[in-house]
């Protein structure tokens, strides 16, 4: 059955010329991590579609009423957490091989089309099938980034702007007629760095915020004793504005705490130098500890079960439903049952509407 919707297409741009340049064992470690930080912004309106080599794509469907507005914020949020994940890595290496080296180089771009297309389950993902898919990845290969100058962007189809539906937007826009051939209509461009330049300009605490159910040191982060319960370890920096957002809003809410109680909560500074205890046993500072997890982006959560074994992380600002629904997702053990947190949110938001419940997966 075909549907209606929009159609995404995040690629890391510059990753050809940076693989060719770089040491393979390294590299393809960098772009894993940077695909996983991807992965984690896929969320509601968005579905995951699948990873395609350098690319995750991902749709909405017009039957979950999308916010343009929400779309919009959603990529520049994603762009803006790209790129301090990238320059997380340059300061946490102190590696000197190319790839280390060249981290720079790279940046993000999105293609949006909007169209019809069906959505086939096989092997665990959605495929995403028709003609206008097809589109989709024709588009991202263009030369935007080398015509106009930008090395991170997001263009739309005229399909997209229109139903985007937000008076005025386009006119914020470049226009790009370099695509018009598989289009039939004029492509519109958004440069990034303006996305970088508001967050930038937002008020960031230089300090830790603390909250009354963060574990105390020294800390000894062993499961398995009795009684113990999962752990979840809060990774954060200073001057983050997406972890003071996290402080106060998702830990004010009466949803998140009740999930909050069922855990202990561990909060540390990517830069620590605190000596711990892992899950594991291993004695190290946290700073080691947060490289060897491979942490990019502040704030993450990573997730621990009874055992002390990672289960579930989080690598994005979430909004209150989906905050709460990752501590709920690992505490009664769904993360066994469903690999997909977003299936998993997806169902619970449609048996609390069943019950009559209001959702707002945007708040």
């Amino acid at each position: 059955m075909s549907s209606r919707g929009f159609l995404v297409c995040a690629d890391i741009t510059g990753y050809t010329g940076y693989l060719s340049h770089s040491e393979l064992e390294h590299a393809t470690g960098t772009l894993a991590d940077l695909l996983r930080l991807l992965l984690a912004h896929v969320r509601a309106p968005l579905h995951l579609s699948r990873v395609e080599g350098d690319a995750v794509i991902s749709y909405a469907t017009a039957a979950a009423g999308i916010p343009g507005q929400l779309v919009v914020d959603q990529l520049d949020d994603t762009y803006v957490a790209f790129r301090r994940a990238l320059e997380q890595m340059v300061l946490n290496t102190s590696c000197r091989c190319n790839a280390c080296a060249n981290i720079g180089e790279l940046d993000l771009k999105f293609v949006v089309h909007h169209g019809e297309f069906a959505v086939q389950r096989l092997a665990q993902q959605d495929e995403l099938v028709g003609p206008e898919v097809n589109l989709l990845f024709r588009l991202a290969k263009n030369r935007i980034r080398q015509s106009l100058g930008l090395p991170g962007y997001v263009a739309f189809t005229a399909e997209a702007l229109e139903a985007l539906a937000l008076p005025g937007f386009g006119e914020t826009l470049r226009d790009h007629t370099e695509l018009r051939a598989l289009t039939g209509e004029l492509d519109s461009v958004r440069g990034l760095t303006q996305a970088l330049q508001s967050q930038a300009h937002e008020a960031a605490n230089p300090w830790l915020a603390d909250e009354p159910f963060f574990l105390k040191p020294p800390y000894d982060l062993r499961r398995g004793r009795g009684g113990a319960k999962p752990l979840a370890v809060l990774f954060e920096t200073r001057s983050c504005a997406a972890c003071d957002e996290l402080h106060r809003e998702g830990f004010k809410r009466s949803e998140v705490l009740a999930q909050l109680a069922r855990f202990d909560v561990a909060r540390l500074a990517l830069d620590s130098p605190l000596e711990l205890t892992t899950p594991g046993g291993a004695k190290m500072r946290a700073a080691d500890w947060a490289r060897e997890l491979k942490i990019v982006y502040a704030p993450s959560i990573v997730f621990f079960d009874r055992r002390g074994r990672e289960v579930f992380r989080i690598e994005a600002y979430l909004r209150p439903f989906h905050l709460s629904g990752s501590f709920e997702y690992v505490s009664n053990g769904a993360y066994a049952r469903e690999p997909s947190f977003q299936r998993y949110l997806q169902a619970k938001a449609e048996r609390m509407r069943a019950r009559g419940k209001a959702v707002d997966l945007w708040k």
